[in-house]
């Protein structure tokens, strides 16, 4: 070749070089490709602050929390069989795989005893819903989005306050890891923000662990007699977080369905509000009426659980032996329409919310038009008919009856924290007064003979005063054998001199009240004075 022509070709290569360079240098010179230079160098990690927790009204959680080790792992030679032992949910080849890519990553480790430099441990707290307690009411979360209860209701409280733990690693000019240089760490803060609920956890705890040696199929529930403040809620059968198709498929216990806002079949129960509106409308507590066994109304017959009859009973006397034929005595004089108001002041027909979302069932009950036919009426009377209510509503009317005729809202929420010490509390009592303190006395001292003056009455609690009413709801629903399947209630307050707590006991188609609830109700009783060391 002309060697004036490689002169010239090598001039013109220099020429092409030199303005290249001069190009590269201005473009690295611009303040967007000096940043994107500066991305590609590093590689940072997250990990997520903790969800909010749901407290008690101590500030205790009920969601249980767990220590979890979290770990910034760069994995090399060194370190790969520590880690492969210690890490939760991965393989080996998920782990060789990882190391190929030399860039480091997140897992969870069983132990925060390494000392490695390149397996940073963060230890924090998540959720142990499987041993959580208030289970139905609480709820669950699935990838860290509350999907019922409490957790969905305030699932946007509780998943976006705290900031996560960023751990930022140099890059080699492949992209790998430096392993003998120090990331550079910015710190999160723990979750203490969340939702401050009015169940107490000793309390819910007692209730549970009687209910599960006790119950079924059921619920009991405790609430504040004056203020309306639910303390216990529980559910039987519970279910199981880690089963959670199982107790949606479950159909003859449907373990997910919560019982202490469902309705029921309520029976004698509801004699306290027969009581209610035939005192309001003037009829007297000493008013009395003879049972024979039976109240034969146009020839429609209705039995009394004493065959043979009671005899001559007052007031005070038909609650204590829950006489159905001086209670269809009694209600014949009430007019519908005052009988539908005091039920409906006591809660009965009645949907509250609880949370967001969260709502307690209405139950059922009879229309006007419907009780103007005298056989629906003495139903009624006695509990039966068209008639269901919740345990909540239940706990509502027994509470009005011990704080003076005032029908008390549930709450189930006290408030929020933001640092898990103090409460914004957004709690206020609301309700309505369902009759005078006058008529609430009178039946108050007849609910306590119920308790503390009937013989061989199983609802007497050791340790102090107590007022209440037991039910044997029936519920049309019959065995093979032809046997009704009845459900047991009792309900009641204490103690009677100041009344504290209202303990509503459900045992669905276990049989009479008397037998299956009304023990239930005493051992719960004792077990708070226990609690709250009253003796």
């Amino acid at each position: 070749m002309n060697p004036k022509r490689i002169i010239a070709a090598f001039s013109m290569f220099c020429i092409f070089a030199t303005a290249l360079y001069l190009r590269i240098a201005f473009i690295m010179s611009d303040d967007f490709y000096l940043e994107t230079a500066k991305s590609q160098s590093s590689y940072t990690l997250t990990i997520p602050a903790s969800r909010g927790i749901i407290y008690d009204s101590n500030l205790n959680s009920l969601v249980r929390q767990k220590m979890t080790y979290h770990a910034a792992v760069l994995l090399n030679e060194n370190n790969f069989e520590t880690i492969l032992s210690h890490a939760q949910g991965v393989t080996k080849e998920d782990l060789l795989t990882q190391m190929r890519t030399g860039k480091p990553f997140i897992c969870t480790l069983d132990t925060y005893q390494i000392n490695d430099p390149n397996c940073i441990i963060f230890p924090g707290y998540d959720r142990d819903e499987e041993s959580g307690t208030v289970r139905h009411i609480v709820g669950y979360c699935q990838d860290g989005t509350g999907m019922s209860g409490v957790e969905k209701a305030y699932d946007e409280l509780l998943s976006a306050k705290d900031s996560p733990t960023k751990i930022t690693y140099e890059l080699d000019g492949v992209g790998k890891g430096f392993t003998d240089r120090t990331p550079e760490i910015t710190y999160g803060s723990d979750a203490k923000s969340g939702v401050v609920l009015t169940i107490d956890q000793n309390i819910q705890q007692l209730c549970e662990k009687i209910g599960r040696e006790t119950i079924e199929k059921g619920a009991i529930v405790v609430m504040e007699t004056k203020t309306g403040k639910l303390k216990a809620m529980c559910s039987f059968p519970e279910f199981s977080l880690e089963n959670l198709e199982d107790a949606v498929t479950d159909e003859e216990n449907t373990p997910f369905l919560d019982r202490s806002i469902s309705p029921f079949n309520v029976g004698s129960t509801f004699k306290v509000v027969t009581t209610t509106a035939a005192l309001s409308m003037g009829i007297s507590p000493q008013e009395t009426y003879t049972c024979t066994g039976a109240y034969d109304l146009n020839g429609t017959v209705f039995r009394c659980h004493e065959h043979q009859g009671h005899g001559t009973l007052d007031l005070k006397g038909a609650l204590m032996a829950s006489c159905n034929p001086y209670f269809i005595h009694l209600g014949l004089q009430i007019t519908p329409s005052v009988f539908l108001k005091t039920a409906s002041d006591l809660s009965f027909g009645k949907q509250f919310e609880l949370a967001p979302g969260l709502y307690t069932q209405s139950g059922s009950l009879p229309t006007s038009a419907q009780l103007e036919e005298p056989g629906q009426l003495a139903n009624l009377s006695f509990g039966q008919g068209y008639l269901t209510a919740t345990p909540i509503q239940l706990a509502q009317m027994f509470s009005s009856v011990g704080n003076g005729g005032f029908t008390p809202n549930p709450i189930l929420v006290e408030g929020t924290t933001e640092d898990g010490k103090t409460v914004d509390s957004t709690a206020k009592t609301q309700g309505v007064q369902a009759m005078t303190a006058e008529i609430a006395q009178i039946i108050k001292e007849d609910l306590t003979a119920c308790v503390m003056e009937k013989e061989n009455q199983k609802s007497t609690p050791q340790t102090t005063t107590a007022a209440g009413k037991t039910a044997t709801a029936q519920t049309g629903i019959f065995t093979e054998s032809g046997e009704e399947l009845c459900n047991g209630w009792f309900g009641g307050f204490f103690p009677v001199e100041d009344p504290k707590y209202t303990v509503v006991v459900m045992a669905e188609q276990a049989g009479e009240g008397s037998l299956v609830a009304a023990p239930i109700f005493a051992q719960i009783v004792d077990g708070i004075n226990l609690i709250e060391g009253v003796s």
